[in-house]
């Protein structure tokens, strides 16, 4: 298993690595950029695939506000995110990073990017790591999302590797005009390959949203339920969602 991860990670890597080089990008000199900003109100800090980073004890701390606005022209985006801690009464975090799209079809679409993380409140904070990631979506009747982050080795932060999947289905419950109400079950997981020290699988999380979407405004409740592997603990977790398309 070891070997087969080190090798697609290699390979995404270096991929990865050209892409971001050599990105086109790919749209009109008239087009318009699409802005989107969102905000979220949820009881822990939980990183994809809901793996906890950097908190023993997830559950002795407060709710979370994390807002996230980005900007995207032809297959290029960037976003700026950010997350504030209630109990500490502190912004944590705050991550940048460019993506490009490739779409495959109408169902399947690439992606790979380049972030920076800072935290815990540099820029903000003592540490600023640099992640390569590269992603896969196909949407069906059922969606699936695949994603790889490489953690590039700074200072006392290694090498490392997390892998994430996520399979849902989208059911519509109520439409009239243009408001949409649907229901969302998914499931995740996550893989650590040496990611902050991790090894193994981390997280089984089942879940499930509740959309309501009306023009440009989109408004969701969601509730998780986290199965612990290595290095994450059994946890429910959950918040609203706030999102607006300008």
């Amino acid at each position: 298993m070891a070997k087969i991860l080190s090798k697609i990670r290699k390979t995404a890597v270096t991929g990865l690595a050209g892409l971001i080089g050599f990105l086109p990008i790919g749209c009109a000199e008239n087009q318009k950029p699409d802005i989107y900003v969102q905000s979220t109100i949820a009881t822990n800090y939980v990183f994809g695939s809901g793996h906890i980073i950097g908190r023993k004890d997830p559950k002795k701390h407060g709710g979370v506000n994390q807002n996230l606005v980005s900007l995207s022209k032809g297959n290029l985006s960037g976003f700026i995110w950010s997350s504030y801690d209630f109990q500490d009464k502190e912004l944590h975090e705050i991550d940048v990073g460019v993506d490009y799209a490739i779409s495959i079809n109408d169902k399947l679409s690439l992606t790979a990017g380049y972030w920076r993380w800072n935290y815990p409140s540099e820029l903000l904070g003592e540490h600023g790591d640099n992640v390569l990631n590269a992603g896969a979506s196909y949407k069906g009747k059922i969606d699936f999302d695949a994603r790889i982050i490489h953690l590039i080795a700074h200072d006392n932060v290694e090498d490392g590797d997390f892998f994430s999947g996520k399979i849902s289905k989208t059911f519509p419950v109520y439409k009239k005009k243009n408001l949409k109400v649907s229901i969302t079950p998914d499931i995740s997981i996550g893989y650590s390959d040496n990611f902050y020290g991790v090894h193994g699988l981390t997280t089984i999380t089942p879940g499930a949203s509740l959309n309501f979407q009306k023009g440009k405004f989109d408004f969701s409740l969601f509730v998780n339920v986290q199965d612990g592997k290595s290095g994450a603990e059994d946890l429910t977790y959950g918040g609203v969602r706030f999102g607006w398309a300008f």
